[in-house]
């Protein structure tokens, strides 16, 4: 849902007005499209991140306490309703007038275009925080993989067992696990290209990257993230692909 969310914008709101597609309609709606636009960029990436920590300490349990992960799970709906409400009570200050805007530029076509931003000390709120916060996410979600990898030999060992429900259940793990470690490589990228950014305009007081650039390079990692997660689901799981 996150990923799509993420190519929804990308490919109605922040591509065409970058580019500078249909100027005047994206000028029109400018201050609606990037209430929009910078609640995905933060606290929707962060969303992300807590839902990979989320599926990282799940994917914990179950390589570690194979037979609590139920019992320590079973209130998980109500864990992601939580997170999610969160999410949405935190976006809300950026629906208030001044928070966010655009600016007209010269786009990569030498047209004019437009580029959704923050206004005043928002910026430092919600850009440089949050995604400080979701790259510790992400670096603990990391070395909850790590923690598996202690792990993994003991229980890869259960296969051997001769009842085939022990054995059928360690492969569905497993290759849940696989696809659960392979899906989120596109949010680590796009998490530590923004913190990187971030943290070099603070000390620096410039940015890293120019506007060009920064479009460039975001829209990559964002279609190589939204693109990922689906095909890790084709090829790990079968049901899927037969669904498909």
């Amino acid at each position: 849902i996150v990923n799509l969310i993420f190519s929804l914008d990308f490919c109605l709101l922040q591509a065409p007005a970058a580019s500078g597609v249909a100027f005047d309609f994206y000028k029109t709606i400018g201050p609606y499209a990037a209430k929009v636009e910078m609640i995905k960029a933060t606290t929707i990436i962060l969303l992300g991140s807590i839902l990979h920590l989320v599926l990282a300490f799940s994917r914990l349990t179950a390589i570690s306490m194979p037979t609590k992960h139920l019992d320590i799970w079973r209130r998980l709906p109500h864990i992601c309703f939580a997170i999610c409400l969160t999410i949405f009570l935190i976006s809300i200050p950026l629906l208030l007038p001044g928070t966010t805007g655009f600016v007209e530029k010269i786009g990569i076509f030498g047209n004019w275009s437009i580029a959704f931003t923050f206004m005043g000390n928002y910026f430092m709120i919600y850009t440089i925080s949050f995604n400080s916060v979701g790259a510790v996410m992400e670096f603990v979600t990391i070395l909850c993989y790590i923690g598996m990898l202690a792990k993994f030999r003991e229980f890869r060992n259960r296969r051997n067992s001769e009842s085939p429900d022990i054995r059928r259940m360690t492969i569905g793990v497993v290759r849940t696990t696989v696809a659960a470690i392979c899906a989120p490589i596109g949010a680590w990228t796009i998490v530590l290209f923004f913190t990187v950014g971030s943290l070099y305009e603070l000390i620096y007081g410039h940015p890293l990257f120019r506007p060009i650039e920064f479009s460039s390079v975001f829209g990559l990692l964002n279609a190589i993230n939204n693109v990922l997660t689906p095909w890790v689901l084709l090829i790990a799981f079968p049901n899927v692909r037969n669904s498909i």
